[in-house]
Order: structure tokens, then sequence, then C-alpha cells
């Protein structure tokens, strides 16, 4: 796993470092998403909302460290009941900015992020009772294709992302780790 995550780092760097595009030194960026969740151990995917505002700082014209702020709802099913938890993720890592391939403006960028999230909780329900989930640590992957709106540098974006959680989200039940498939639209400016 370790290999791979550096080969892809690696090849990102390359790819990004020989496409020098606008020397913008920040990103901001917003999100609305639909987000597959899926709780090992539980059965089922829940479909829920996920907003979250992130924002970067860039070493360089084409890398540099995000982080922000995500309410990401999770769930699934014991059985026949419900399991909703709600968290606050907190991404942060690399990111790294491409020239968008779909305007004649300079100032459009697409973005593929990889790096950390911490999952902090803050409810849970189990069929209707309420419950305390537990708070981990995961890998994220994001990316925003963008399509610039205007030469002041605001873009709309599809965004596709991919989050696994390292600890569990239930207490006293094991192996139930988080996968997140999230698409949804993007505001980047």
């Amino acid at each position: 796993m370790f290999k791979f995550i550096a080969a892809v780092l690696i090849t990102l760097i390359f790819s990004v470092s020989s496409q020098a595009i606008e020397d913008k030194p920040y990103g901001i960026w917003g999100h609305v998403s639909a987000d597959f969740s899926n709780i090992e151990s539980l059965n089922g995917t829940a479909v829920k909302a996920h907003i979250g505002a992130l924002g970067a700082l860039y070493l360089t014209p084409n890398i540099g460290f995000f982080g922000g702020l995500e309410y990401a709802p999770r769930g699934g099913k014991i059985l026949t009941a419900d399991v909703s938890y709600t968290y606050l993720d907190i991404p942060f890592g690399l990111t790294f900015k491409m020239p968008s391939y779909f305007t004649e403006f300079t100032s459009g960028y697409s973005h593929v992020s990889l790096g950390l999230f911490y999952a902090l909780a803050l409810s849970g329900e189990i069929a209707g009772i309420s419950g305390d989930p537990e708070s981990f640590l995961g890998l994220i992957l994001d990316s925003i294709m963008t399509f610039p709106i205007a030469e002041s540098g605001t873009s709309l974006g599809i965004k596709t992302g991919i989050k696994y959680g390292f600890g569990n989200t239930s207490p006293g039940i094991t192996s139930t780790k988080a996968f997140d498939f999230s698409i949804g639209l993007a505001f980047l400016y």
C-alpha cells in the first residue's frame, strides 16, 4: 500500500510540475455532494448530503497544502435497524493544481487532493435510540474538474472523492470502518 501511494504522489508531482499555471498563492472552494456511505459489518449503503468549505495555500504554482471542514453524515443498517452517525470531518494534506482544459481562461484549474481527515463524532442514532459514535482518522482522495465562469478565477466544478476510515465508527462493534464515495458540485475561487 505504501509503495502504491508513493508511486501516485511521485507521478502527480512530476505531471503537475511540468504544467505551470497562474501564480495565485491560494485557493478557496466549497462543495455540496451526494455521499454514498458504507460502514463495514453494516448492511446497505446510506446516501447522505455532504457540505464543506476548504482552502489551499500553494508553495509553488501547482503544489500546496489544503485543509478545511466538512459536515459528513454516515450510516447503514444493522439487520433492519437504521444507523445514522454525524461527523465533522477535518481534511488536510497536499493538493496538486493543474490547468483546466475546458476554457480559454487561464484562471480556471482542476485539482487533486490527497491527505488525511479526522472525523470528529458529533451525534449518532441506532434504530431511533441515541448513541455515541467514535471519532477516527482516515485517508482522503478528492478531485475537482472545473468549468470557469469568470476571468477573475471563479469556477464551478464537478467534485468526486473517496474517504476511507482507519478506525471504527461504532463503539463495541469491531470492523465498522467507514468508506465514503461522493460526487457533487463545487464552487472555486
